[in-house]
């Protein structure tokens, strides 16, 4: 075997025990209790939901990182924003699903709770990875700003040596 090959089969048992690793703490043993209760609704046992979303973030960690490797940072950068719109479309969408739905079903003492309502769902939601694509997406354009950043540290530190610059005088 080649030592790139060795390297894909190590790097993907590593990524499928931390997968398993992150999908085994629903099953802890404990009660974290239902922190995410109240007016809004109840959510599931916490270990579940943290399990979920830890699960998302290790799916989707290493295909961002893949595309990072595969394509120009210019390229990136629009991958990272389009992410970053889908997440804000998802999170707009459930913004107003509630708003819709919850909302109009609910009594007026209730609907002050719009707002916790919707951060309920986004958090209890985890067929879609609405928040862990918003948190990437953030982190990836963060990461953009700090490279570009650099590059463009790296060329202000350039001398001009046309015959008109003060670096001749």
């Amino acid at each position: 075997m080649s030592p790139a090959t060795i390297r894909i089969c190590v790097g993907l048992a590593i990524w499928a025990g931390t997968l398993a690793g992150t999908l085994a703490i629903a099953n802890l043993p404990g009660d974290w209790g239902h922190s995410v209760c109240g007016v809004w609704g109840c959510g599931p046992p916490l270990q579940a939901l943290v399990g979920c979303h830890a699960s998302w973030l290790v799916a989707l960690l290493p295909v961002g990182m893949l595309v990072r490797s595969a394509i120009s940072p210019a390229t990136f950068r629009i991958v990272a924003m389009s992410s970053l719109f889908i997440a804000l479309a998802g999170v707009a969408l459930v913004s107003i699903h509630e708003t819709c739905t919850w909302f109009m079903s609910v009594g007026d003492s209730v609907k002050a709770y719009l707002g916790h309502r919707i951060v309920f769902v986004l958090l209890t939601t985890i067929e879609l990875p609405i928040l862990e694509l918003l948190g990437l997406s953030g982190l990836a354009l963060f990461c953009c700003r700090r490279r570009a950043a650099a590059v463009v540290g790296l060329d202000s530190n350039v001398v001009s040596l046309s015959p008109n610059s003060d670096a001749l005088k």
